[in-house]
């Protein structure tokens, strides 16, 4: 991974980043209360900007429907028509933050995370609630899909990660995972899970039998992130430490380790973005910068 941009426009730290409205832009979200978009062959600001009451935790771009879902701090789901630039609706169904929200293309739905121990699926059509799951007493950070199994997954405060059958939407296996909350996961086939915790660890599961095949202390604080990078058959993660790794999915070892020293940020790593576009990796930080990688 080669640092070929930074992005330093933002006043606080960066939380949340998303694929653009077309082939070469994204989006970003921050502590500033802003959602913007950036151009990645100028490495310019687009002429798209929100402004929000509250902080922006998770981004999710229905392109076909040209609709930009916000997150809030407080709770909230803003949908963001993008052509007109405007706001359509205002999901008000959380009471706290919302972490994540994922599309689930094969039904039409998208689905939140919420710091309440809950999850909301919702359809992306009229923007009505599917069901609300209550999970956990604890926040819930972060949801996987993977279309070709027919599961949601999600990580828990308590260390769980619980299953979820599409389209009933019931749970149907659970995992303790973690020593304290799970931050992170995504799918490196349709039957191996990555997690990442709060522990540091780096988990690797049969998501067939629910079995542990790998558990690697791969951070020094927590791991916020996970990318999975299946043509070079490896995994970048993200973390509290401040360091972006890149992993040898093969042989679970290092392949890269980047920190301020090495052109990266200077404070916690919160999230990875795998864009389309020339295949680049975009991280973003506490430290108010977005770096943009190339591969």
């Amino acid at each position: 991974m080669q640092r070929i941009a930074a992005i330093s426009a933002h006043a606080g730290a960066v939380y949340c980043l998303e694929q653009g409205r077309q082939r070469n832009t994204f989006f970003s979200g921050s502590a500033d209360k802003f959602v913007a978009e950036w151009n990645l062959h100028t490495f310019e600001q687009e002429k798209f900007t929100i402004k929000l009451e509250y902080t922006p935790y998770s981004l999710c771009y229905l392109k076909e429907k040209s609709r930009l879902l916000i997150g809030t701090s407080a709770g909230g789901i803003h949908v963001i028509d993008t052509t007109e630039k405007k706001e359509i609706r205002h999901l008000a169904l959380h009471n706290q933050g919302i972490y994540d929200l994922k599309h689930i293309d094969t039904f039409d739905w998208f689905t939140a995370a919420s710091g309440d121990g809950s999850i909301s699926v919702w359809n992306t059509t009229d923007f009505s609630l599917v069901k609300k799951i209550n999970l956990s007493s604890q926040k819930i950070r972060t949801i996987a899909v993977n279309t070709e199994t027919n599961r949601l997954v999600v990580g828990c405060g308590e260390g769980n990660i619980y299953s979820i059958s599409i389209p009933e939407l019931e749970v149907v296996n659970t995992i303790k995972a973690h020593q304290g909350s799970v931050y992170a996961l995504n799918f490196e086939s349709n039957n191996v899970l990555l997690s990442g915790g709060k522990d540091a660890h780096l988990n690797l599961w049969d998501f067939n039998t629910l079995t542990n095949i790998k558990s690697i202390p791969a951070h020094n604080f927590a791991i916020y992130s996970i990318q999975v990078l299946s043509e070079s058959n490896e995994w970048v993660t993200a973390s509290r430490d401040k360091t972006i790794k890149r992993w040898n999915a093969q042989d679970y070892t290092v392949k890269q380790r980047i920190d301020k020293n090495s052109a990266g940020h200077i404070n916690s790593v919160n999230t990875i973005l795998k864009h389309s576009y020339n295949n680049y990796l975009i991280t973003a930080s506490d430290d108010r910068q977005i770096l943009i990688w190339k591969q």
